[in-house]
């Protein structure tokens, strides 16, 4: 018959990263050469995506890295028909363009 699934729980101490499991293993995957661009953000915005991120591991466990957060942040915005307003306002009011 069947047999009952022997289920086991193995904590590591892995760094953050996007990772795959198969057959038991954790495998980290590596960014494409040239896919990830170094962005500089404000302070508001990191403290924003850290709480967001906080949030989302009380809430389901998941703790996601921040570059992912801060994508689908984006993504979503860029749907939004009026972010390039809001683009031209933001500009205006920090850096005066």
């Amino acid at each position: 018959m069947n047999e009952p699934l022997n289920l086991s729980v193995r904590k590591e101490m892995i760094e953050d990263g996007i990772y795959v499991a198969k057959a038991g293993k954790l495998r980290k995957l590596e960014p494409i050469a040239g896919d990830l661009k170094s962005v500089k953000i404000n302070a508001e915005l990191y403290k924003a995506a850290k709480e967001l991120q906080k949030k989302m591991r009380k809430q389901n466990g998941k703790k996601p890295d921040l570059h992912l957060i801060i994508d689908a942040l984006l993504m979503e915005a860029l749907k939004d028909n009026l972010i390039e307003y809001a683009v031209q306002v933001h500009c205006s009011r920090t850096a005066g363009l």
